[in-house]
């Protein structure tokens, strides 16, 4: 696949590539007749502006979490006296 085709191509919405493109790409016929059943396994929907917003609204959840914990300073993510980042390792 090319990379002008993998621009026009969006996972879980519409597919956006020219019919040359996808004549030339089988693997791009077979997702078109896939989409809509991988999006309903995957738990995403098909539309691809609606699956975005809910993405951006993921991002925002968890950066405002992740401010909450930087603000208590003393969780497994925090910053030091000199505003460094530190991750504590991971437990086993």
């Amino acid at each position: 696949m090319s990379v002008g085709q993998v621009e026009g191509l969006q996972c879980c919405g519409g597919d956006r590539a020219t019919a040359g493109e996808r004549d030339e790409d089988q693997g791009g016929a077979k997702w078109a007749d896939q989409r809509a059943e991988f999006c309903r396994l995957a738990g995403k929907p098909t539309d691809a502006a609606k699956g975005l917003a809910e993405v951006e609204d993921e991002l925002h959840t968890a950066l405002g979490e992740l401010e909450q914990t930087l603000a208590e300073g003393d969780g497994p993510v925090r910053l030091d006296d000199e505003g460094d980042l530190v991750i504590s390792p991971l437990s086993t």
